[in-house]
């Protein structure tokens, strides 16, 4: 019984440099989509951190609204602090009509930027007078009426954060006079 081997005949197979080529080939574009899909999860992650700051400050405006207990009391105001070097935040109970976040004020939730992002100082607005590494957002209840770092004639005010990893910018944008919320990406 003969068995065929075309394939084994000369100039039937594969040689070497072809074989080479093709993993080459096959390397270099495993490597394209391995670098697109980080840059895509960064890009990703990085809008996701916007809306989570822009959903942080509707809860607090929502919770003004329904007059919802912090710690089983209601408090005077409703706020969220900013502490813009650590990238912290603090959604509290404004116990004391100071419309900033101090001592006594009872804490509802904390966080934290994600790693390689942070607060661009030089694109936020409505800066206070006192403290500039700190940025507070309160809503008096029931309105509610939005205060910026303990001022009530603030207008169009925005948080602006960038990340280490993403080209671009996120702006949070708030307006004290319409209560309104959102953000935008600047290139």
């Amino acid at each position: 019984m003969k068995t065929n081997l075309s394939f084994l005949q000369k100039g039937k197979a594969f040689t070497l440099i072809e074989v080479l080529i093709s993993i080459a080939i096959f390397i270099i574009i495993f490597t394209l989509s391995i670098v697109n899909y980080r840059q895509g999860s960064n890009a990703n992650i990085f809008r996701l951190q916007s809306f989570d700051i822009e959903d942080a400050i509707r809860s607090i405006q929502n919770m003004a609204l329904t007059g919802q207990k912090i710690n089983n009391q209601i408090p005077d105001n409703y706020g969220l602090n900013f502490t813009l070097d650590s990238g912290d935040y603090i959604i509290f109970g404004d116990e004391n009509d100071s419309y900033i976040y101090d001592a006594g004020d009872s804490i509802y939730a904390s966080g934290t930027l994600h790693e390689n992002i942070e607060f661009n100082e030089a694109q936020i607005t409505c800066q206070s007078e006192g403290d500039p590494n700190v940025y507070d957002i309160v809503f008096i209840p029931p309105q509610p009426e939005m205060i910026v770092n303990a001022d009530l004639a603030n207008g169009l005010c925005n948080l602006a954060i960038i990340s280490d990893n993403v080209s671009g910018r996120w702006d949070i944008w708030f307006d004290t006079t319409s209560q309104r919320v959102w953000t935008d990406f600047i290139e």
